[in-house]
């Protein structure tokens, strides 16, 4: 039994990359994801990146989906994934200007 939040047909339709169906899917959990990333960041446009790198992956990984969980909540362990990986990377950066 799938969740009712996650409509199957649209990410069906992502899968085989219907860029409109894509568009619709982005529509309906920016502002969540964006939520998300908000407590990590204050930063809009730092937020938005890490946001639209989870899309990427989300995009890519729609065949690892379980339908027996929440679409959302999947989304946002990706999202909460894409972050730590950045701020990895930012720290590893900031470590080599300072040696």
């Amino acid at each position: 039994m799938s969740h009712p939040t996650a409509n199957l047909e649209l990410l069906a339709r992502c899968k085989r990359r219907d860029r409109r169906a894509q568009n619709e899917l982005h529509r309906q959990h920016f502002a969540y994801l964006m939520f998300v990333a908000f407590g990590y960041t204050k930063d809009r446009d730092q937020a938005a990146e890490w946001v639209n790198l989870a899309f990427v992956k989300v995009f890519m990984n729609l065949d690892r989906y379980d339908t027996q969980r929440h679409f959302g909540t999947w989304m946002g362990s990706i999202l909460k994934h894409v972050i730590i990986d950045e701020l990895r990377k930012q720290a590893r950066v900031l470590k080599r200007h300072d040696d």
